[in-house]
């Protein structure tokens, strides 16, 4: 896209004087980590046998391959 007046911003006059409002402040801020929840886990603490026993099957194995380029 090419601006031909550089003064121009593409934003309405209206929308340059707008505010927002405290609930979309709110909303717009970044949430925080719960301080309960232990995010810092590496790994599960156990793996059930079925999934170290786990074979794949053939067509997980065709969907796992990337596309074909023709």
């Amino acid at each position: 896209m090419v601006v031909l007046n550089p003064t121009y911003s593409g934003v309405s006059k209206a929308a340059a004087r707008a505010t927002s409002t405290d609930r979309l402040n709110e909303l717009s801020k970044s949430k925080r980590k719960h301080q309960v929840i232990p995010y810092d886990k590496a790994f599960p603490q156990v793996i059930s046998k079925a999934v170290l026993n786990y074979e794949i099957t053939e067509r997980i194995n065709e969907l796992a391959r990337p596309k074909k380029s023709d």
